[in-house]
């Protein structure tokens, strides 16, 4: 029975020894598992690094690509703009010349013409300016220069009187210039009429040295004046132009004047004039006036020229030419006022006055 049992035992061992080896075996499989499943993470690892890799490689690629037809793109859209840009440059470069060079083309054939206007011959001197340089008809009596000619829709200044301009127009006697000219050519009023007559305006006064020079064809017995009306102020007295080379004296600056002298002559804007009236009420109230002289060209003194002067007490009368004196002229003065003037005159002087 022991013997059985040790047998029994024995098979029991062996059976142990059996399962501890299948166990071992089983442990060795499992780590050669473990092996196999870390090879395959391994594996999993590389394959993902791969794919990262791959995915770097087309990033880079894409971007690469991206990058260069987006450049290259711009860069021809740059260099099609530019070329656009400068053709159009060119071609409004080569308008503008082309243009420029049909004005100036047009500017200089304008410049090179003589213009009728008006029956006067004109010619563009300038952007603005023009100048007279004859007249349509040479048995023409008047000559007005304007201010401005409209030539082809443009205004211009007519600021010259040409060279040789109106040479030989023989009845030639009365030549208006205008305001603008400022200046006047060789001959351009030689053998005129001799009693011409030229007429100026004032603040223009300054041509009078240019017109009578010699080189124009200006005579002594010629005159200058201004157009009847024309004001002036000068030395405290005011006159006004009556006629060519007269004036009659307006007034004075200030009324408060105590003695009124009437020169014989006067010289306004570069211009002689005789000074032959006293106008209608000129001097009227101006009541601390004494004492009054009237220069020896004056042919009239107008109604109430010294009306109510309460203070006058004296007139001298230079005047031998005197032939009209204007109602009241000299009433409201002093009962005691005066009246002094050359033997011959003074008893008819006494009578134009109303005066004892």
């Amino acid at each position: 029975t022991t013997t059985k049992q040790d047998e029994t035992t024995t098979k029991q061992d062996e059976t142990t020894t059996k399962q501890d080896e299948t166990t071992t075996k089983q442990d060795e499989t499992t780590t050669k598992q473990d092996e196999t499943t870390t090879k395959q993470d391994e594996t999993t690892t590389k394959q993902s690094e791969t794919t990262t890799k791959q995915s770097e490689t087309t990033t880079k690629s894409e971007g690469e690509t991206t990058t260069k037809s987006e450049g290259e793109t711009t860069t021809k859209q740059s260099e099609t703009t530019t070329k656009s840009e400068d053709e159009t440059t060119t071609k409004q470069d080569e308008t503008t010349t082309k243009s420029e060079e049909e004005t100036t083309t047009s500017e200089d054939s304008v410049k090179k013409t003589k213009y009728n206007v008006k029956g006067l011959y004109y010619v563009v001197t300038g952007k603005k300016a023009a100048s007279v340089v004859g007249a349509k008809k040479k048995n023409t009596k008047n000559i007005n220069i304007p201010a401005t000619v409209k030539i082809k829709g443009k205004t211009y200044k007519v600021t010259a009187v040409g060279k040789n301009a109106f040479k030989g127009y023989k009845k030639v006697s009365k030549i208006n210039v205008g305001k603008n000219v400022t200046s006047i050519g060789k001959n351009a009023f030689k053998n005129v009429n001799k009693k011409a007559v030229f007429f100026i305006t004032k603040g223009n006064e300054k041509i009078l040295k240019k017109l009578k020079k010699m080189s124009t064809g200006y005579k002594k017995t010629m005159k200058v004046r201004v157009k009847n009306g024309t004001k002036y102020v000068q030395s405290g007295y005011c006159y006004k132009v009556t006629s060519a080379g007269t004036v009659a004296v307006t007034g004075a600056k200030n009324k408060k004047i105590k003695a009124i002298n009437i020169k014989d002559k006067v010289s306004l804007g570069g211009i002689t004039y005789k000074v032959t009236a006293i106008t209608n009420g000129a001097f009227k109230n101006y009541k601390k006036v004494t004492r009054v002289i009237v220069g020896k060209n004056v042919t009239s003194i107008g109604a109430r020229a010294f009306y109510g002067q309460r203070n006058l007490n004296l007139i001298t009368l230079k005047t031998n030419v005197l032939k009209k004196v204007g109602t009241q002229a000299v009433k409201g003065a002093s009962k005691n006022v005066k009246l002094r003037a050359g033997k011959k005159f003074i008893r008819r002087y006494k009578r134009l006055f109303k005066l004892k």
